[in-house]
Formats: C-alpha cells, sequence, structure tokens
C-alpha cells in the first residue's frame, strides 16, 4: 500500500445497533417517523391553544378525529393525519358529559362506530345523538 487512507462502507443497519452490539449507537430517524407523527397528532388533540393547532382546527375542523377519509391538505396537514391513523388504536373517549359523542357515528365503546357493527336493530331516528341524551345527573 503506499500510505493513502481508505474510506470503509459500513451498513446502515449496523451504524443503528446500539454500541454494546457492534454499531455505532446513531439513531435512525425512518424507525422514529411514525412515533413523531403520533406525537403531533396527539398534540393537536391536547394542546389546542398553540398557534399551529388552532390554524389547523380553523382549516379542517374541531372535530377532524372523526373523519374516515383524510383527503387533501397540506404536506404537514396528512403527516398529523397518517399519525392519527396509527394513535387512533389506542385512544379512548373519556366521557365526562357526553355531549361531544356522537352515539352511532363516533368510534367510543370499541374500535368502530356502532353504524358499523351487525345488529339486527333498525337505525335511530336521529344519527346525530349524542350520549348525553343517554345520561341522568
Amino acid at each position: 500500500m503506499d500510505g493513502s487512507q481508505v474510506m470503509h462502507y459500513v451498513a446502515w443497519e449496523v451504524l443503528c445497533r446500539p454500541k454494546n452490539c457492534g454499531g455505532s449507537g446513531i439513531q435512525s430517524a425512518l424507525a422514529r417517523i411514525g412515533l413523531l407523527r403520533e406525537k403531533f397528532a396527539w398534540n393537536l388533540l391536547e394542546e389546542s391553544n398553540s398557534l399551529l393547532n388552532r390554524n389547523f382546527l380553523a382549516k379542517y375542523g374541531d372535530r377532524w378525529w372523526n373523519k374516515e377519509e383524510f383527503k387533501g391538505g397540506s404536506p404537514s396537514w396528512k403527516i398529523i393525519t397518517s399519525g392519527w391513523k396509527a394513535l387512533k388504536k389506542f385512544v379512548r373517549w373519556k366521557v365526562v358529559d357526553g355531549s361531544n359523542i356522537n352515539v352511532l357515528k363516533d368510534a367510543w365503546i370499541l374500535d368502530k362506530s356502532l353504524l358499523k357493527w351487525p345488529t339486527f336493530v333498525g337505525i335511530f331516528d336521529d344519527e346525530n345523538l349524542a350520549l348525553n341524551f343517554f345520561i341522568e345527573d
């Protein structure tokens, strides 16, 4: 050899391993992107007074989580909605007075709305019935 330095290529998976397993301990952004998207969606639910959240809520509505299909919107809105799709499997309603929960259209019991469950019961006349109609005191 002539004494010049040589560059050795290493696979990205090897670099992302912990140091005690022979890697460099580098965090992969691709492995964490789902968590970041879910965090953005959670912040939209929890911190509705931030400037970004007020703009999103004004543009897409305050019941954005209830929409079945998210079409259109800005790239940042698409990131939040993709995070919500993964997050909604784990989020459950906190029933306080029931005024914000639509009995038939919201998934407030398990993973589907009551309209999507197979039943032998007829449909209610009022499909916009809130849960507080059934709560007394």
